[in-house]
């Protein structure tokens, strides 16, 4: 053996492709590939056992086949200093050289001269999909074989804390997986291992698909997660928390003061309110008091007064209280994006009650939702077009009598005269001069014009600019992929598209082939994207 001072070309046995390499504490591993099959060759040190090619009397100076790994269908390598590691296709791990400080996870402190696999995960039904060594530990992430769920596990010397255990003292030695619980509600993909510190990636959190699933454990029944609305007691020393269903029966015994959480909140560590004393607000009540809050108006469906639960939003001043009822303060309301926190009582409160108020920042990194960035789209089902055309009623009223003042032939030729107008002057439309003069060699070759002055003609631009600009607000709920209805805007707007600039079509058309682009998109409109670029760029969406 001697020291390289250059790169030289290696050797390989056979006409092998090499796929794969690790380098160790003098020692080489190399992943080959031959008529399809993986195989796994070594050279260096034959200390430790770090050849895996048995009781190996010398160095290995050629890369040599391992044998135990020849039908195994290796698929990754590893090595980092005295210790290997090789995963087959089907996620067993394979583990051989020094095993001083448990590294090797087979329960003892020996080295192993052959690749062995790592029991544990077989034993317990896991097929690993990552691993990485440092100086003296290994990581390995494993999958359950029937499920998706992702687990990471460590074992080897914790010298620094690099176990990650917290059960494991400072350079105790673990000599089986001991699994790291900080992951346990992440999904890790890949780890990666320095001698002494460890990089692990994880799939992007998943949001989700409902809003009420919370990763708590209910003081009552055990239930973990806790599915739908939350209650939290934060007066007690410990903070608790119960499922609706346990806190919402009467004959289970709960706090009289309660926080309602509606949204999905999965923080391990919850920062609440500290010092918050609800209690001392609530009267003391007698045996024949009713459940009526007397005083009171739910502010969402008006019922008054309210029974039983009285519900008051925490994010209000007190001077300013927002009372709302059971039903209500479960629904989610609509428009409401951000998370909504209530107090709940069930004895009245005194009339000199003063609740502290919850800044609803202090809620926004605890919320699932939050932290990522999300593009909504309006999409409405019949309710959701009946509200819209209720709240812009006067806007669509005024809309749809415009368009009976429209009279199609000389109008559509009048959009057609100021788009080419705006063309020329490289101007939009709608901040073009009112006073605007019309050339009447423009003019005379639309037969529709040639008898309207100017006067008349700026008119009727006016009511296509003020009816243009009614367009392109009403543009974002226009449904293109709804089935066909005498109520829909996109019918509106089809029977009104001769008298739309082409400006606000420009817009509009950008805002489709921009959704028409992503996978997920519900508008159901073909674009050929090239014709259209083409087009558009002659200013023509038609």
């Amino acid at each position: 053996t001697w020291d390289m001072t250059t790169f030289r070309l290696v050797n390989i046995q056979g006409r092998r492709k090499v796929i794969a390499a690790a380098a160790g504490a003098s020692i080489s591993l190399i992943l080959t590939r031959e008529k399809g099959e993986n195989v796994v060759m070594v050279a260096g040190d034959r200390t430790n056992g770090k050849l895996g090619l048995g009781e190996a009397t010398s160095d290995s100076n050629l890369y040599t086949v391992i044998p135990t790994l020849v039908d195994a269908n290796i698929t990754t390598i590893g090595t980092r200093k005295r210790h290997l590691f090789a995963i087959s296709k089907t996620g067993k791990l394979y583990t051989w050289g020094c095993g001083d400080a448990g590294q090797l996870g087979h329960g003892n402190l020996l080295d192993q001269k052959t690749p062995k696999v790592v029991e544990f995960f077989e034993e317990h039904n896991y097929r690993v999909i990552s691993a990485a060594v440092g100086s003296n530990h290994t990581i390995a992430i494993a999958k359950e074989k029937d499920g998706e769920n992702t687990h990471v596990f460590a074992f080897g010397e914790n010298s620094s804390n690099k176990l990650h255990l917290k059960h494991i003292k400072d350079k105790e030695k673990v000599s089986k997986p001991e699994l790291i619980e900080l992951f346990e509600d992440k999904q890790a993909i890949k780890v990666w291992s320095g001698a002494n510190h460890n990089i692990i990636g994880a799939a992007h959190n998943k949001i989700s698909s409902t809003r009420d699933i919370h990763n708590q454990k209910c003081e009552g029944t055990g239930e973990k997660p806790i599915h739908g609305p939350m209650y939290v007691d934060i007066e007690a020393a410990e903070t608790k928390f119960y499922s609706s269903a346990y806190a919402d029966n009467t004959a289970n015994k709960v706090p009289h003061a309660l926080l309602l959480v509606k949204e999905a909140i999965n923080s391990k560590k919850l920062t609440w309110p500290s010092q918050v004393s609800l209690s001392e607000n609530l009267e003391e009540t007698s045996a024949s008091w009713n459940g009526e809050f007397s005083g009171t108006k739910c502010s969402e469906c008006g019922v008054s007064p309210i029974k039983n639960f009285l519900f008051v939003n925490a994010h209000n001043e007190p001077q300013a209280p927002e009372y709302v009822c059971h039903g209500c303060a479960y629904a989610i309301h609509e428009m409401s994006v951000s998370p909504t926190l209530y107090y709940r009582f069930s004895r009245p409160l005194k009339s000199t009650a003063s609740l502290p108020v919850l800044l609803r920042t202090n809620f926004y990194g605890q919320s699932d939702g939050y932290g990522f960035n999300m593009r909504l789209t309006p999409k409405f089902n019949e309710s959701g077009f009946d509200y819209m055309i209720k709240k812009y009623e006067d806007s669509f009223n005024g809309y749809i009598s415009d368009m009976k003042n429209i009279q199609p032939e000389v109008d559509e030729q009048l959009v057609d005269l100021l788009n080419n107008l705006a063309q020329k002057l490289e101007k939009s439309i709608s901040l073009m001069d009112e006073k605007i003069g019309f050339p009447r060699e423009e003019v005379n070759i639309r037969s529709a014009l040639e008898k309207c002055t100017n006067e008349f003609l700026k008119k009727r631009y006016l009511i296509l600019k003020n009816f243009n600009i009614k367009v392109k607000n009403v543009i974002p709920y226009i449904d293109f992929s709804a089935r066909k209805d005498q109520n829909r805007l996109r019918n509106i707007y089809s029977n009104s598209n001769l008298y739309i600039f082409w400006e606000i079509k420009n817009e509009l058309f950008d805002s489709i082939l921009a959704l028409g682009a992503k996978s997920s998109s519900s508008i159901k409109v073909k674009v050929n994207r090239m014709k259209a670029s083409k087009f558009i760029g002659k200013g023509k969406p038609d």
